[in-house]
């Protein structure tokens, strides 16, 4: 009866060890999926704000490991005048398609888009300014990232040495992080199979060419990478759009580079700017078309006010 009793209690014993290891190996399998869904969320993190310090608070934790990469327009400057202002996109476009007198004749095209690229530019957050040389001065690398043209356009002879004069005069030099890197044209026919296709890197800027290369900013970013020969452990990335962001973290995450992005709201989500007016709005556009010429906000309110 004993020995009954004790074979019993051996076979309840491993019975039970058996289930315990079950629900241990259950228990592990559930926290190795925890712990990997949480690397992979620490991989890529992108967040909204239209605060530079929101931003600056996440720098401060920078590195020379980490690479810093602005988007130009609409993040570190925009257009001075309203008519141009991010803000104000729906609103121009609507009255640019209900105009009774379309942009048709390529010249005048050309005419009107020269003027406006070459008209002054402002901050929206003067704030970058010291943020960028913070960091330079602590060595690490910023860069610029935008999907601005190359060369030759409308009556500008050349889109890049303009926006890199726009930026100097804006006092930001993305020069000073790649002091021993060549500005060359780099091309990702190679590695992206896109024929006769190229992105230019030049002081401290990479031009994704967007409408010539037809190229990501990840893709874009990649091909840099690979030419500069620099993987960084982290990239944070300051882009007004989402698109951009999310194409750039793709990238990341496919080289084990932490990311993490900010989608800038700063040229859209803002109280310190009032209202375009629409007749204001017309009388610009009325003459830019008419005269090839973009009146300052300050002169159309004016020639308003005398009922012109």
């Amino acid at each position: 009866m004993k020995k009954y009793e004790t074979e019993k209690n051996k076979k309840a014993m491993e019975r039970n060890k058996i289930m315990s290891r079950k629900i241990f190996l259950k228990l592990f399998s559930y926290f190795l999926l925890l712990v990997i869904t949480a690397c992979s969320e620490e991989y890529s993190e992108i967040f909204t704000t239209n605060n530079s310090s929101v931003i600056e608070n996440e720098l401060r934790n920078a590195d020379k490991n980490t690479l810093v990469i602005f988007d130009i327009n609409d993040v570190l400057f925009e257009q001075k005048e309203m008519l141009f202002k991010k803000k104000n996109d729906n609103l121009r476009k609507k009255l640019l398609s209900a105009s009774e007198r379309k942009i048709t004749d390529k010249e005048e095209e050309k005419a009107i888009f020269s003027v406006v690229v070459q008209s002054p530019i402002v901050y929206i957050d003067k704030n970058f300014v010291n943020i960028i040389k913070n960091l330079q001065d602590r060595g690490i690398k910023v860069m610029a990232l935008t999907n601005g043209l190359v060369g030759e356009c409308g009556y500008v002879k050349s889109m890049d040495r303009l926006m890199l004069k726009q930026t100097r005069d804006m006092d930001y030099h993305f020069e000073k992080s790649w002091k021993h890197l060549k500005n060359a044209q780099i091309y990702i026919t190679k590695i992206y199979n896109k024929k006769d296709r190229k992105i230019l890197f030049m002081d401290g800027v990479v031009f994704a060419n967007k409408l010539i290369s037809k190229a990501s900013k990840g893709e874009c970013l990649l091909v840099f990478l690979k030419y500069a020969n620099f993987f960084p452990k982290k990239i944070i990335f300051i882009d007004d759009k989402m698109k951009n962001l999310k194409s750039v973290s793709e990238i990341c995450e496919r080289n084990d580079i932490t990311f993490v992005g900010f989608e800038y709201t700063g040229a859209t989500n803002r109280n310190d700017l009032p209202p375009l007016d629409e007749n204001h709005a017309k009388l610009q556009l009325y003459i830019l078309k008419k005269k090839h010429k973009l009146l300052s906000d300050k002169e159309i309110s004016r020639m308003l006010n005398y009922h012109w």
